[in-house]
């Protein structure tokens, strides 16, 4: 007779993205946006003396061998002090399960209190940003939009290498108030301000009316962006949103403004520059099989 045991896994879904992974479906951004939670519990079942499936080598990275399901709960050491910190060349950031101790980086540290629905910074398309961020130049003369902002992490940064003012933009209501403790946490909130999307974006966005209703009379307690010209566009977001938003993001630059776009796989660059047909989009990195695209108009 057939049985089976449950094997089960903790997984955030910026874990998952492998193009083998079962529940990566790269054209729609499946896993994030029909599972927005923190957490996600994947469930194998096989028969007995029966090895696993072969799991995506990015599931296997961050997660070693399954352990097999008790009924109290997972089983396994802490995570190692180093898997609580996040380090991009100079940028250094710190998990909210990481202990006060000693900076490890001679530059800049962020320490994350609310990582929300998303936003962690160890997805391979957020080291892509950094690493682009830190190539750039900066002033305080300078605003930048983090658009699709989640915990902050990428408009924090730009504050921290030198922008004047960033505006973080999200349809989710627990991701700006994760970037708002994120903000305090860091000594930045009175240069970040948070918004939801736009009016124009709020009335078509069909995922939003159905988590909160109508946003002129939701109590999310956020108000839209009202749009306004800045010098740079931080978009780091799955790839359906990610061209959508394109008509907004070119709304919000000015003629000599810059974009900085992630959330593709290389294999969908001509899907978002057809989007951003507006700007010369070159692929200026690649990683993991993911690509970072920056242009002007």
């Amino acid at each position: 007779p057939f049985w089976g045991k449950a094997t089960w896994f903790h997984l955030r879904p910026e874990d998952a993205g492998d193009d083998l992974d079962p529940l990566a479906d790269d054209s729609a951004g499946f896993l994030e946006e029909l599972f927005p939670a923190k957490r996600i519990v994947i469930f194998q079942i096989m028969p007995q003396d029966c090895d696993p499936l072969p799991w995506s080598t990015t599931l296997a990275r961050h997660l070693g061998r399954p352990s097999d399901a008790t009924n109290d709960g997972p089983r396994g050491d802490p995570p190692a002090p180093e898997s609580l910190k996040v380090q991009v060349g100079q940028i250094e950031i710190w998990l909210p399960e990481a202990e006060e101790g000693e900076r490890t980086s001679s530059g800049i540290v962020l320490r994350l209190v609310n990582l929300g629905p998303f936003g962690s910074g160890q997805h391979p398309t957020t080291a892509l940003m950094l690493k682009a961020m830190q190539e750039m130049r900066w002033n305080g003369d300078m605003a930048v939009c983090d658009y699709g902002c989640g915990s902050g992490i990428l408009g924090l940064v730009a504050l921290r290498l030198g922008a004047g003012r960033c505006l973080g933009v999200d349809n989710v209501p627990d991701a700006l108030m994760a970037a708002q403790q994120n903000a305090k946490a860091n000594n930045c909130l009175e240069q970040f301000g948070l918004y939801l999307p736009p009016e124009e974006e709020l009335e078509k966005d069909l995922d939003f009316y159905a988590r909160h209703g109508d946003w002129r009379s939701s109590e999310t307690g956020w108000s839209p962006l009202v749009p306004e010209e800045v010098d740079r566009v931080l978009a780091n977001i799955v790839v359906g949103p990610l061209c959508r938003s394109a008509k907004m993001v070119g709304q919000l630059l000015g003629a000599h403004g810059e974009v900085l776009l992630a959330g593709m796989r290389e294999f969908q660059v001509g899907q978002v520059r057809e989007a951003y047909s507006d700007f010369n989009l070159t692929v200026i990195d690649t990683f993991d099989g993911w690509a970072l695209l920056s242009g002007k108009k």
